[in-house]
């Protein structure tokens, strides 16, 4: 890699203040890709975690939450984490907080949408709408940077609203599973996170913006 890119790689997201110089532990993001696997493999987390209407019902509200760290088949799961893997590590860079914050809106308000919009739906589990907000997240940050990168955020800002079009049009997944799917794909996930990507990088770039103009006001003098 050429010193330039390696400059502006190591530039897309300020280093996390905690680190060692030049050295970035994605934590959460780790933690986050295990309780997926472990949500996934584990018939008693599965059980625990997945979107249940009726548990809802009865005041089960951590489901909201927990239920996008289930998935129903090796292929499912494969996806998912390979995309978060990377968009986690990005939104996480960039700050911890972030990460946080935003999982908690993209999947309060995927299952918001579901539930909603479904009324008939008993289950729900997978990582993709949350993973489809963190991604188009990341596209945002990476847009704002130079060279390859930029280019990449632009892609990226192209082909994910592309893609989740298609599976509109298509009802389903346009990706290929090779494994026995017995769940279906829900499109609406993939947009209700999304918009709260793009409501979450609005917020904060009108708030950066406004305190550098603050910042920037000239201090009243007095006569």
């Amino acid at each position: 890699m050429a010193k330039k890119e390696q400059a502006i790689l190591n530039n897309i997201l300020n280093d996390n203040k905690e680190s060692a110089p030049g050295v970035f532990l994605p934590v959460l993001t780790l933690i986050f890709l295990a309780l997926s696997f472990f949500g996934t493999v584990s018939p008693q987390l599965r059980a625990l975690w997945i979107l249940d209407r009726n548990a809802l019902g009865q005041g089960e509200f951590w489901r909201i939450f927990g239920c996008h760290l289930v998935h129903f088949s090796p292929t499912h799961l494969f996806y998912n984490l390979l995309v978060f893997a990377c968009a986690g590590w990005l939104v996480e860079k960039q700050n911890r907080l972030l990460f946080l914050l935003l999982y908690m809106l993209t999947a309060g308000a995927v299952s918001a949408a579901l539930l909603w919009r479904y009324p008939n739906m008993g289950h729900y589990g997978g990582l993709s709408g949350v993973t489809c907000g963190f991604l188009l997240y990341s596209a945002f940050l990476l847009r704002e940077q130079s060279g390859p990168w930029q280019r990449a955020g632009w892609l990226l800002l192209i082909a994910l609203p592309l893609k989740v079009g298609l599976e509109f049009w298509h009802q389903g997944s346009i990706l290929p599973y090779p494994d026995k799917q017995d769940f279906i794909t829900m499109p609406l996930s993939h947009l209700a996170g999304m918009a709260t990507a793009i409501a979450c990088f609005a917020v904060s770039w009108f708030q950066a913006r406004f305190f550098k103009a603050l910042k920037n006001f000239p201090a009243k003098r007095g006569a």
